[in-house]
């Protein structure tokens, strides 16, 4: 079994799986992901409407957190795995 990640890619929406941490980005943008727990952790737009719409396609508008907040999220979540 490979360590490497697998990328899907749709367009200027991508994916990056991790084995158990998936990151996902809209263009070079980090703007989701979901761990070992499955949970959804997404921050809240403040790009374009494209960005908008991919968040539409991974996450529910309610459950989104302010960018900075997201972004500590996501290093915790990378250290976990050891990726930064």
């Amino acid at each position: 079994m490979s360590n490497l990640p697998t990328v899907e890619r749709k367009n200027t929406l991508t994916i990056v799986k991790f084995n158990k941490l998936s990151v996902v980005f809209s263009y070079e943008t980090p703007i989701a992901f979901w761990g070992v727990d499955g949970k959804t952790i997404a921050t809240e737009n403040v790009w374009s409407n494209t960005t908008g719409k991919h968040l539409n396609i991974v996450s529910n508008k309610a459950d989104r957190i302010p960018f900075d907040e997201f972004n500590k999220k996501l290093e915790e979540e990378l250290r976990k795995f050891n990726l930064v």
